[in-house]
C-alpha cells in the first residue's frame, strides 16, 4: 500500500509550515469531511480533484497555511498526502501537533468502505500510531459523524491480503458450554457467529489464539470480534 504524494494530486505549497516528532503510539485524530461521499470506483484525477477543492477552502476562506489534515482517505481505499508526516496541521485545536487522518465523505448515518477501513488501519500502523479518537473526543463537533465514530470503537480490518499465519490457525481452539471448534474452517465459522452476535453473559466460553488463552463471555466475544475484523470480514 502507499499514499499519494501531494506532487501528484498537484497540491498548492503551503504559505508556512511548523514541524513535530510523532512518538511511538502517538494519538491518531480521526475526521470526516462532511462532503458527499464519493463512488469508490471514481478515479484518481477526480479525487486529485476533491483535494485541491478541499485545500483550496481551507487555505482561501478558512486562512489556513495548507490542506488541515495529514492525510485523507477516500472510499476506493486510497491515501492521499495531507500536510504529510510530522507536520502540525490544523484539525483539532489543541492536539493539532498529532496526526489528523480525514475520512473523505459524510459518515454520520453510514460508516466508510470497507477498503477505506483497512487503509485506516494500515495507516495508522505505519505512522506507530497508537489510541485512535474521533474529532469529537477533543473538540465540541458532530465529527467524524455517529456512525464512523461507533465504528472506531471496534477493531478495524486488516489491510487487504493479510492471513493468519500457520501457527495462529493450528492453535485456534474455541469452547462454547459442551461444543468445541478445533480446525480453522470450523472454528472461522464459530468466530462469525460470535463475532456478529455475541455470547450472553454468563455463558461458558474460552479461546485460544496466538498461544493465549481467554476466558469467559464477554472476554471470547471481544477476542472474536478482533480475529473478525482481521482475517474473516474480508472473506466473506
Amino acid at each position: 500500500m502507499k499514499i499519494i504524494s501531494r506532487r501528484v494530486w498537484k497540491a498548492q505549497p503551503p504559505t508556512s509550515v511548523r514541524t513535530v516528532r510523532w512518538p511511538r503510539n502517538v494519538t491518531i485524530w480521526v475526521h470526516h469531511s462532511e462532503t458527499r461521499t464519493p463512488s469508490p470506483s471514481v478515479s484518481i484525477d477526480t479525487e486529485a480533484r476533491t483535494m485541491r477543492s478541499i485545500q483550496q477552502f481551507h487555505q482561501k476562506t478558512r486562512g489556513w497555511s495548507d490542506i488541515g489534515y495529514n492525510y485523507c482517505i477516500f472510499p476506493s481505499g486510497r491515501i492521499y498526502e495531507g500536510r504529510g508526516e510530522g507536520v502540525v496541521g490544523a484539525h483539532c485545536p489543541g492536539h493539532n501537533s498529532e496526526p489528523g487522518i480525514c475520512m473523505i465523505g459524510s459518515y454520520d448515518s453510514s460508516i466508510p468502505t470497507h477498503s477505506a477501513l483497512q487503509s485506516l488501519n494500515w495507516l495508522i500502523e505505519d505512522l506507530a500510531g497508537g489510541k485512535i479518537k474521533g474529532h469529537r473526543d477533543g473538540y465540541s463537533t458532530s465529527c467524524p459523524g455517529n456512525a464512523l465514530y461507533k465504528r472506531l470503537k471496534l477493531p478495524l480490518p486488516a489491510p487487504q491480503g493479510s492471513t493468519p499465519n500457520k501457527t495462529n490457525k493450528n492453535s485456534a481452539r474455541l469452547i462454547v458450554g459442551n461444543r468445541q471448534w478445533n480446525n480453522w474452517p470450523d472454528f472461522k465459522n464459530a468466530v462469525t457467529w460470535i463475532a456478529r452476535h455475541g455470547l450472553r453473559r454468563g455463558t461458558k466460553a474460552q479461546i485460544e489464539w496466538a498461544g493465549k488463552k481467554y476466558s469467559g463471555a464477554k472476554k471470547v466475544t471481544n477476542v472474536a470480534k478482533n480475529i473478525y475484523s482481521r482475517f474473516i470480514e474480508e472473506e466473506l
